[in-house]
Parts: structure tokens; C-alpha cells; sequence
């Protein structure tokens, strides 16, 4: 009895406490949070079924890998120029129009046949993600305050994941009702079509939103003020850049050896319909989204370093887990349990890392994280779907895994000292909060 009422009172004391914290958000907090919802939705919908659109096409493993890399390659390839457009034009002006270009894209990526006009295309929308991508951490940072950005953090990523329930619904069970619908065969790609075409339609209205951000005054530096500011001989603390990137590089290698392809290794190696597969997406997005409620509870309890790790390492025996089963109910528990457990330390990460850097170079940094996650995301892409196509499904799981378990460790060795720091510098801002 005694325990049901601590459990109730530590979830109420959780509650208020983002209640009091959400009320004091920046009107343009609010406005990237309905933006990340909208897009959330939309791209989820792509995730779950371009995969398996391209397979209904008639390409195969190693081709949906070229495509998935095509992703992760411009993203890599603008990272460092986004950077530059944000310091150079703002966040408004860019974050509109590349997100009027990234409809565009994703409407021709979904009305091509040919494989080389998607990837075409794939690209053009990878470019302008990156751009959105590289904006958000230091916008989020920008219109907060140090004791609501913890919340903003895991909210931002809290809403990107349940956005990920409602597209992986959608995304499931769409085709299927599209079928019924136009009496179209089950398997016809058309019936993928569609549906990816009325996913379009949440990401037409994200773009809104962004015309209501209100602009803070800054600088206008010039040109070559900025291209001398992203030289990297001008960053102040290299040593420190390093040691945030070369976790990325490793958790970025990993995870594009198996997250792009879990649709296809569930349909492929356990049966899994596409209504299944949604449902398992959504269910780890959902999941993944309210436990990311309790990370500043967790970072306030571990510290930001700690929870990074402990979460990380305790999600690598569902990994393995996953080869091991053949049976779809117990596949998709460790799918689960596996995507709640790494996906909880982004936002304790992500914070960390935008702490650390200096505020001048929080753009940069995000430039250089884009790049090291996206560029070793895209040459893993490749090298998983080669494996999966020829060898086993079952190798990038075991690489992945071995990868995920050196970030960690190093995430822990280059950072286990500033927990003493960190926990000092909070107890003199509560300080000076009272």
C-alpha cells in the first residue's frame, strides 16, 4: 500500500511538475513542438511503409539500402552548410522554405517509378532535413531558459515518438483499407501509394506553424566572418567536440545497420503483415514517448551522463534478442523493449551536448553531429543491406550491438567526471532560484 502511494506520489510530483514547467514556454517552443507533431505524423507513415513500397515494386534489400543512404548521405553532405544558413539568414526564413521543398520532395518520391528519380528526389528531401534537423537543438535552446530545457528536450522527443503511434497506425493500416476501398490486390503498390500520398497531407500542414515564429534580433555577420567561424581550426575546445562526436559516429554506424530495415527484417524473418508492422511502430513510439516524460526524473536522480549509459547498455539483450526469436509476439517484444531503452538517452544527449559547446558554436556542433550521425548512418545503410541480401539478416544485429555497446563506454569514460559539475552547478541554481 505504502509503495502504491510513493509510485502515485513521485507520478503527480512528475505531472506538476512539467504543468508548472510547460506554462512558461516560449510562444516559439510551442510553435517547433505543433511543427514536430505534424511533420512527426507524416514522415512517420513514410518510415513504416516506403520500405515495404519499394519491396511491392520489385526492388530488393541491397537497392532499399542504396535508397536509405541516399537519406543519410545528404544529410551528412549539408549538415556543416545548415549550419552556416542558420547563423547566416535566422531560423524563420530557412526552416520555411525548407520545408516547402521538403513537400515537394516527398511527393515525387512517392509518384516515381524509377529508382534512380527517387533517389533523386530522397536526396533533395534529406538536404532540407538536415537543415531542419541542425536548427532545432540550438532554436529549442535559444527560446528556453536552463531550467525548462530539460523538459523541452524530452517533450520535443516525447512528441516526435507518439507522433510515431498515430503515423504507424496510419501507415498500417491504410494500404489495406485502400484495397478494400478501390478493390485493388492487397500487394499492389498503388495501395502504398496512396496512402503515402495522404501522409503528405500532415506534412503540408507543418510547414504553417513556422509563419507565426517570432524572429529574436541578431547580428548580420558576414560572409566571411562565418566561413572563418566553421573552419575547424577555429574551434575553441576541439578536444571537447571530439569526444561528443565519436559516440555519435559509433550509435549512428550502428543503428543505420538495422533501424532503417526493421519492417522488412519483421515482414521477411517473422511473418509480419503490414498492419502488424504499424502496429508494432506505433507501439514503440508510444511507449518510447511517455517513458521520455521521466527523463528529467531520471537525469535529476543519475545524472545526464549516467542515464545515457544505463539506458543504452540495459537495451542491448533485447537487441540480441530480436535474432533469436522466430516467433512474431516475442520478435516484436524485443523490438520493443530494445527501441524504449536506447531511444531514452537522445534527449539527456541532446541536452548535454548543447550545454557543453559554447553558444556561439551550438550550430556548428549540430552541424558536426548531423554530419557524424548521417554520414556513418548512410555508409551502414549500404553495407546492412548488402549483408541482408546476400548473407544473413542476422550479422547487422550482432555489429550493431557491438557498436552501441563501445558508444557507450566511451560516452562514459569521456564523461563520467562531469556528473560531480554538473550535480554542483544544479544545487547552486536551485539556490539561486530560491
Amino acid at each position: 500500500m505504502k509503495k502504491t502511494l510513493s509510485l502515485n506520489s513521485k507520478i503527480k510530483h512528475v505531472s506538476d511538475d512539467y504543468i508548472k514547467t510547460i506554462a512558461l514556454f516560449s510562444k516559439n517552443a510551442r510553435i517547433l513542438l505543433l511543427n514536430i507533431f505534424l511533420m512527426g505524423v507524416g514522415m512517420s507513415v513514410f518510415s513504416v511503409l516506403f520500405n515495404l513500397y519499394l519491396l511491392r515494386m520489385g526492388y530488393s534489400e541491397d537497392m532499399i539500402g542504396v535508397y536509405q543512404m541516399s537519406i543519410g548521405a545528404s544529410v551528412a553532405m549539408l549538415a556543416i552548410p545548415s549550419g552556416y544558413i542558420i547563423d547566416k539568414f535566422g531560423f524563420k526564413r530557412p526552416m520555411i522554405i525548407a520545408s516547402v521543398i521538403t513537400v515537394l520532395a516527398v511527393i515525387f518520391q512517392a509518384s516515381f517509378y524509377p529508382i534512380t528519380a527517387i533517389i533523386v528526389f530522397t536526396f533533395i528531401y534529406g538536404g532540407c532535413v538536415s537543415l531542419l534537423m541542425v536548427a532545432d537543438n540550438p532554436f529549442m535552446m535559444e527560446n528556453s531558459t536552463r531550467s525548462e530545457r530539460t523538459h523541452l528536450f524530452s517533450i520535443s522527443f516525447a512528441a516526435m515518438m507518439l507522433t510515431g503511434f498515430f503515423g504507424g497506425l496510419l501507415g498500417g493500416y491504410m494500404p489495406g483499407l485502400i484495397a478494400k476501398i478501390m478493390n485493388f490486390n492487397p500487394d499492389d503498390y498503388l495501395n502504398y501509394r496512396y496512402s503515402l500520398y495522404i501522409s503528405i497531407l500532415f506534412v503540408v500542414a507543418s510547414v504553417i506553424p513556422f509563419f507565426f515564429i517570432e524572429e529574436k534580433r541578431r547580428g548580420n555577420p558576414s560572409c566571411h566572418k562565418l566561413i572563418d567561424r566553421f573552419r575547424i581550426s577555429k574551434i575553441k575546445n576541439k578536444r571537447l567536440f571530439a569526444k561528443l562526436l565519436i559516440p555519435n559516429v559509433l550509435i549512428g554506424f550502428g543503428a543505420g545497420l538495422i533501424v532503417p530495415f526493421i519492417n522488412v527484417y519483421l515482414e521477411n524473418q517473422v511473418n509480419a503483415s503490414t498492419s502488424v508492422i504499424g502496429l508494432i511502430f506505433s507501439l514503440t513510439s508510444v511507449l518510447t514517448g511517455l517513458a521520455s516524460f521521466g527523463v528529467p526524473l531520471l537525469t535529476r536522480r543519475f545524472g545526464k551522463i549516467n542515464t545515457v549509459v544505463f539506458t543504452q547498455l540495459f537495451s542491448l539483450p533485447f537487441l540480441i534478442g530480436i535474432t533469436l526469436s522466430s516467433l512474431l509476439p516475442l520478435a516484436a517484444f524485443f523490438v520493443l523493449a530494445r527501441s524504449v531503452l536506447m531511444n531514452l538517452s537522445t534527449p539527456a544527449m541532446s541536452n548535454f551536448s548543447m550545454e557543453s559547446v559554447a553558444p556561439d558554436e551550438k550550430s556548428l556542433f549540430s552541424g558536426f553531429s548531423g554530419l557524424a550521425w548521417n554520414g556513418t548512418w548512410a555508409v551502414s545503410n549500404i553495407a546492412a543491406g548488402f549483408i541482408m541480401a546476400r548473407i544473413s539478416y542476422l550479422i547487422p544485429y550482432y555489429m550493431c550491438a557491438a557498436l552501441y555497446f563501445l558508444a557507450s563506454i566511451s560516452y562514459f569514460l569521456f564523461f563520467r567526471k562531469s556528473e560531480e559539475r554538473e550535480a554542483v552547478e544544479l544545487v547552486l541554481d536551485e539556490e539561486h532560484r530560491l
